[in-house]
C-alpha cells in the first residue's frame, strides 16, 4: 500500500473516510435499484452519472494544493448516448449483471476480492487521505471505463475501507436485492419476502424512484 500513498492527496477536513465510502456504496445501491428491467432509461442514467457517481469519484481528481473543491464534470459522452434506447438499456443490465456476480462473490464465505484487485491494477481506484489523517480509497472517472467499471469501482472503493461490512453484513439475495445489514445476511432474505424491513434499501429505492421522476 506504500506505493500507492507516495502518489496519493490528502481530502479536505470535511471528508471521512466513513462518509466517502458511504458516497460510493449508496451510488452503486442506487444503479443496481433503478438499472432494473422496465426502470431505468438513458435519461435516468445520465441524471445518475451527473449527479451521485459524480459525487463519489469528484475526489479522484482532488488536489491538496487546490483552494476549492473540483469543479464538476460532464458525464462521459460515451455513457450518455440514448440512441438507440435500447443499447443504452442494454448496457445498463448487462452492468448491473455484473456487479450483481462480483458482490456475490464478495459476500462468499471466503470469497475472491479479483474484481477489487482488478480495479486496483486498473488504476479504476486510487488512495487519498482523509480529513481525520487516515487512508480511504475514491473511485476514478476515468475516460472510456465500461459502465460495469464504473459502478464495480464503487463498491470496491467501499470494500477496501470497509472490508468487514462486505464479510459480515453484505448479501445479494435471491431477488436481485442488495443489502448491507447482518440479521438480513444471517437470514439470507432481503426482508422484502419475510416481512422484515431494511432501512437502507428503503432509502435507496426511494432515491432511486426520485431520479426516475426527474
Amino acid at each position: 500500500m506504500s506505493a500507492y500513498l507516495e502518489h496519493s492527496f490528502e481530502l479536505p477536513r470535511w471528508v471521512t473516510a466513513a462518509s466517502l465510502a458511504e458516497t460510493c456504496r449508496e451510488a452503486g445501491l442506487l444503479f443496481l435499484e433503478g438499472a432494473t428491467p422496465d426502470w431505468w432509461g438513458g435519461i435516468e442514467l445520465a441524471e445518475w452519472l451527473s449527479g451521485p457517481y459524480h459525487d463519489a469519484t469528484r475526489w479522484g481528481r482532488w488536489n491538496a494544493r487546490s483552494s476549492s473543491p473540483p469543479p464538476p464534470m460532464s458525464p462521459p459522452r460515451e455513457e450518455l448516448d440514448v440512441s438507440p434506447l435500447e443499447h443504452v438499456d442494454e448496457r445498463m443490465r448487462e452492468a448491473r449483471r455484473h456487479v450483481l456476480a462480483a458482490l456475490e462473490e464478495l459476500a462468499l464465505p471466503g470469497g475472491t476480492h479479483e474484481r477489487v484487485d482488478r480495479a486496483l491494477a486498473a488504476g479504476h481506484v486510487a488512495p487519498r487521505r482523509d480529513g481525520e489523517g487516515g487512508v480511504t480509497w475514491v473511485p476514478l472517472d476515468v475516460p472510456g471505463m465500461r459502465l460495469s467499471d464504473r459502478v464495480e469501482s464503487l463498491f470496491a472503493a467501499d470494500h477496501l475501507a470497509r472490508p468487514r461490512a462486505y464479510a459480515l453484513e453484505l448479501l445479494v439475495c435471491r431477488c436481485e436485492t442488495v443489502v448491507f445489514d447482518a440479521e438480513a445476511r444471517a437470514r439470507g432474505d432481503c426482508g422484502a419476502h419475510t416481512g422484515y424491513r431494511v432501512e437502507p434499501a428503503s432509502r435507496v429505492r426511494h432515491r432511486a424512484r426520485t431520479i426516475s421522476e426527474r
